[in-house]
């Protein structure tokens, strides 16, 4: 997808805050802590949500309180194609907690910044991962099945009203709402009906490895998109967060990935104390 030189140089970069994954298709999973810029919990007594049961809660990211409307209707009924979107999970909060860390090494190294453009899949009802990225970098989309978009928007929306410090105001960072299906949408025109057709820098997905099923499309989207990039940019990056409630289907989804991307894994000293290995989140 692009050249050596891109790919040595980002490497050394990795190597001052992440672990190379050889080859995850050899040897065990060690505490569910093969990980690719990803945190994961062991403790398997929940799914994962905050409160999947509340119209409403408030999620503290950076020291700021967010109010964010779920659907728990939406939530237990029988939508075809899914609706674990409508509900806030814990894992998109530690990942926004992360993202406004001072010392964010994506941020700190360079490999996000202002000029950056930044794509979401399966953003879900929360939009607390864009109202923090967003005004820190150029554009953000935040994408998911139709269902989602509107409580997203409203969500976003309603948070938007404060400035956030050495930042664009959130009301006037630029997110992007789009349905994206991984599975019958076709990834060039999306990418060129939304004028993305140099590709992204950084693909986003928080929690959203959680069975068999949905390994081989989000694989497939990720490689798809990725393949868009122009030849002469820097490779886009994937950051996949997740909660690993079965470690079968990680490490299979690991796996897959492996066979497409180069994986690195975030260090315990740069994920920090609330996400280490003493937390239960890796």
């Amino acid at each position: 997808m692009n050249d050596d030189a891109n790919l040595v140089k980002l490497g050394q970069i990795f190597d001052g805050f992440a672990e190379f994954v050889e080859d995850p298709s050899e040897g065990e999973l060690p505490q569910q802590r093969i990980l690719p810029y990803l945190f994961g919990n062991r403790h398997q007594h929940d799914l994962g949500m905050i409160d999947s049961s509340a119209a409403e809660i408030t999620v503290t990211v950076g020291g700021k309180d967010y109010a964010i409307k779920q659907s728990p209707g939406l939530l237990t009924s029988a939508r075809a194609g899914g609706t674990t979107g409508a509900a806030v999970w814990r894992t998109t909060s530690l990942l926004a907690e992360w993202f406004v860390s001072s010392d964010n090494p994506l941020f700190k190294s360079g490999l996000l910044d202002e000029t950056c453009t930044l794509l979401e899949l399966g953003a879900g009802v929360a939009g607390l991962l864009p109202l923090v990225v967003a005004p820190q970098i150029k554009t953000y989309h935040a994408t998911d099945q139709s269902y989602a978009l509107k409580l997203l928007q409203e969500n976003i929306s309603a948070n938007s009203t404060s400035k956030k410090r050495n930042t664009k105001s959130p009301n006037h960072a630029d997110v992007r709402l789009s349905s994206l299906d991984w599975e019958l949408d076709d990834v060039n025109h999306f990418l060129s009906s939304h004028d993305l057709s140099d590709g992204l820098d950084l693909i986003v997905a928080s929690d959203c490895v959680y069975n068999y099923h949905l390994i081989e499309p989000l694989t497939n989207i990720c490689a798809a998109i990725c393949r868009h990039r122009g030849r002469n940019l820097r490779p886009t990056l994937c950051l996949i967060a997740q909660q690993v409630r079965e470690p079968n289907v990680f490490e299979e989804w690991l796996t897959a990935f492996s066979q497409h991307f180069h994986v690195w894994r975030f260090t315990d000293s740069t994920l920090g104390a609330a996400l280490g290995i003493q937390s239960g989140y890796y």
